[in-house]
């Protein structure tokens, strides 16, 4: 019987593919920079999963298609605050020192990011 057909990977976070049998697949992967992406999945067959039986090759460039739903949009947050690299700064953007007041009711802020260095932005 002819092969089954393989996704194609190329990203620059690892991205593990699982076979689940039937012809569908599990993609994962760990992003690590926030913000909102394009995933694009190319399905490239492997060989004698032509129609006559005839093989392809199966290096970069082999004939592909995209699956109906690529691109997916995706949006990535960042994760949760990572203490060392959060900082306090002054409240006042105009100062380099914050300074305060015995007896008076000051204020400072609390800038985070998360293990990867992207801001943390709410709660």
């Amino acid at each position: 019987t002819a092969a089954a057909p393989q996704p194609e990977v190329r990203s620059l976070p690892p991205v593990q593919v699982t076979d689940e049998g039937g012809g569908a697949y599990t993609l994962s992967w760990t992003p690590t920079r926030a913000g909102a992406f394009l995933l694009h999945a190319h399905v490239r067959a492997q060989p004698g999963a032509h129609a006559g039986g005839t093989d392809a090759p199966t290096v970069p460039g082999a004939p592909h298609s995209a699956p109906a739903w690529s691109p997916l949009a995706v949006n990535v947050s960042a994760g949760p605050p990572y203490p060392p690299r959060c900082r306090v700064v002054p409240a006042a953007p105009t100062t380099l020192l914050a300074t305060a007041v015995a007896g008076r009711r000051e204020s400072v802020r609390l800038i985070c990011h998360d293990r990867f260095g992207n801001r943390v932005r709410g709660g």
